[in-house]
């Protein structure tokens, strides 16, 4: 599936989960109140895409065990999940980015959730990352050399670019376009207050 399709599938959901909120009176984003309506353009503009690569290797030998790539378009304060399983344990991480301050920095929230046998643990970390620099995060901390048994070491290599800069130019205007002509949504009224 090209990268257009899933983007427009991803905001199509999107913006159905919006209105199902709306309706239930999570939201309220009415001009009436001075907040900003919802910009489907603004939400193309926000949009980042998260390119995650995640090996398993045993760190004596360097071994790899496995090996992926995750794509994943998100927008600030959407948590993307990567989750791993394996007989008797799982490893769950959700990142979540928001932006930070000024500038082009992004701050980055990771949740991990362990699982081994009937054990559960959870830890939660954050750092500044900025778009098109790689990230290495691991779920599970460096593994130590000398720890006993079979040691593996879980490696994220996080790389977060602007969905629009991921796309060709020409891709890009027409996104832009059909965005920009159906911009703004303003839900007021009976129904929607």
């Amino acid at each position: 599936m090209s990268r257009y399709k899933l983007f427009v599938v991803f905001f199509t959901v999107f913006v159905f989960s919006i209105f199902s909120q709306q309706e239930s009176g999570e939201i309220q984003n009415g001009n009436t109140s001075g907040e900003k309506s919802l910009s489907a353009l603004q939400l193309l503009n926000d949009a980042l895409l998260m390119n995650i690569k995640v090996e398993i290797k045993v760190p004596e030998t360097e071994k790899e065990l496995w090996n992926t790539r995750i794509e994943k378009i998100t927008i600030p304060g959407r948590p993307v999940e990567v989750s791993l399983k394996g007989g008797n344990s799982q490893l769950k991480v959700h990142f979540t980015l928001y932006p930070d301050g000024g500038g082009k920095k992004l701050f980055m929230v990771a949740q991990n959730e362990t699982w081994i046998d009937s054990d559960y643990s959870s830890s939660i970390s954050s750092l500044t990352v900025l778009p098109n620099e790689d990230v290495y995060y691991y779920p599970l901390g460096k593994a130590d050399e000398k720890s006993g048994e079979n040691p593996v070491e879980v490696i994220m290599k996080i790389n977060i670019v602007p969905y629009l800069e991921s796309l060709d130019k020409e891709t890009r205007k027409s996104l832009q376009s059909v965005f920009s002509s159906s911009a703004q949504f303003s839900f007021q009224g009976r129904n929607f207050d």
